[in-house]
């Protein structure tokens, strides 16, 4: 790491009350999206960040919501610990500074660590119960309050419609090389009308505040006695629908193996996780839930899944525009990966109920 990656301005550590020269400065390497760095003083060390601003285009919206989430839950749900922000010296959240970069802080949590992945039945209860707390606090939030801080991100018609566009206007030879992966996708459009079942619905299907990026790497554990402290990373806490979270911890936390594994026969659903999962999370929220959620509640898994399949297929088809890939035919693999996890899911889960899908 170069000092050019790590260095913060002057303005911006003395806004959020640092002194350069007392000041320990480390950035966290592991994000993909926001820089991120841990910045320590004398007195209290934080977390501080810029924001990625050509993924989330109204940056001041993710602070906006997660300042609104925040307060409910101090008065709501005091025993439900969130990171909790910094504020400048003139009382804001946020700092923008000359160049237009967004950047914000929250307190380090003391004692705490991160695990990418889980290794246990265990783990996988622990972080499915948080999500489902987080969950639980928020139900009587009004989810219409809060800002949609990337639009369309769990929309599977969206995504469906952006797939079958990509068919019709993507690269001649992509298209013709992906022909197996394209007609199971679209063999399986029932789960973009499933979705559209569910926005239709909206009495049986209410919008709720959710997290939308679920992931083992998105919680802290306690370094001491490895329980679960909170859930952090809200840049994607916004209004969506009750699959959005478990289908995100299906989807990244019951895989046998991450989303770049191109030997496909290594790809599968581990029952004992996914039944983990579904224990923790309805815990917690089984008296939350509509009747109709909880009864589809075990497909979420499935929409997640198809969702990122589309996108991955789609980002090929067009000539990889959106993820970055460091050799040719890197989305097509990640996209033939999902649809192995999603085949696996189904035979683990199939389809009992045919009626659901209309």
């Amino acid at each position: 790491m170069n000092k050019k990656e790590t260095k913060i301005p002057s303005d911006v550590l003395a806004v959020f009350g640092y002194n350069v020269e007392a000041t320990r400065v480390k950035q966290n390497t592991d994000g993909l999206i926001n820089a991120t760095f841990f910045i320590e003083g004398k007195d209290s060390k934080i977390v501080l960040q810029k924001i990625n601003q050509s993924v989330f285009k109204d940056a001041a919206s993710i602070q906006l919501n997660y300042e609104k989430v925040f307060n409910y839950i101090q008065q709501n749900a005091k025993g439900f610990l969130l990171p909790r922000p910094v504020f400048t010296r003139q009382g804001s959240s946020y700092f923008v500074d000359k160049k237009g970069d967004f950047w914000r802080g929250f307190y380090f949590i003391e004692n705490s660590k991160v695990k990418h992945f889980i290794n246990n039945a265990a783990d996988a209860y622990a972080v499915a119960a948080l999500f489902g707390r987080l969950l639980k606090v928020l139900n009587g939030f009004p989810a219409e309050e809060l800002h949609e801080t990337i639009p369309g991100f769990h929309n599977l018609h969206l995504r469906y419609q952006q797939f079958t566009a990509a068919l019709k206007d993507g690269v001649v030879q992509r298209v013709d090389a992906a022909t197996q992966l394209t007609a199971a996708l679209q063999k399986r459009r029932h789960y973009a009308a499933l979705y559209d079942k569910i926005v239709r619905e909206k009495d049986k299907f209410p919008l709720r505040v959710l997290h939308h990026d679920a992931k083992a790497a998105n919680v802290l554990f306690n370094k001491k006695n490895d329980e679960v402290f909170c859930a952090v990373d809200f840049d994607t806490l916004m209004p969506g629908y009750f699959f959005s979270d478990f289908g995100d911890m299906v989807r990244t936390l019951a895989c046998s193996t991450g989303e770049e594994e191109t030997d496909l026969s290594t790809i599968f659903i581990n029952r004992e996780y996914f039944e983990a999962l579904l224990k923790g999370y309805l815990h917690e929220t089984k008296n939350i839930l509509t009747d109709s959620e909880r009864s589809l509640l075990i497909y979420s898994g499935h929409l997640l899944i198809y969702m990122q399949c589309l996108r991955f297929a789609t980002d090929y088809l067009l000539g990889d525009i959106y993820y970055k890939t460091s050799y040719t035919g890197q989305n097509l693999n990640r996209a033939m990966n999902q649809l192995t996890l999603l085949g696996s899911l189904e035979k683990l889960v199939p389809e009992l109920n045919a009626g659901i899908w209309k």
